[in-house]
Formats: structure tokens, sequence, C-alpha cells
């Protein structure tokens, strides 16, 4: 299973991996453009 658990990871990894490694509006824009790939499919 996979999982986004970053309690196990030190803190070298954590010095130069971002988390979350998107901007924050990523988020709606992808499901913007998810929502208007399913009400073209209908």
């Amino acid at each position: 299973m996979h999982t986004y658990d970053w309690s196990a990871v030190g803190p070298g990894p954590r010095a130069y991996l971002d988390f979350p490694p998107f901007p924050p509006d990523h988020l709606a824009s992808s499901l913007d453009h998810l929502a208007t790939l399913v009400a073209g499919s209908r």
C-alpha cells in the first residue's frame, strides 16, 4: 500500500524535497479540468 506518510523520512531528504511538489492552486485547477473532461464525455 502506498501512502503519503512522511513520518519515517529523515531531515536530509526533507531539506530538498518540497511537499506538496506543486503550487497550491494546482488541485483546484486539476479538479476543474477533470470536471470539464467528465462533462464532455456524456
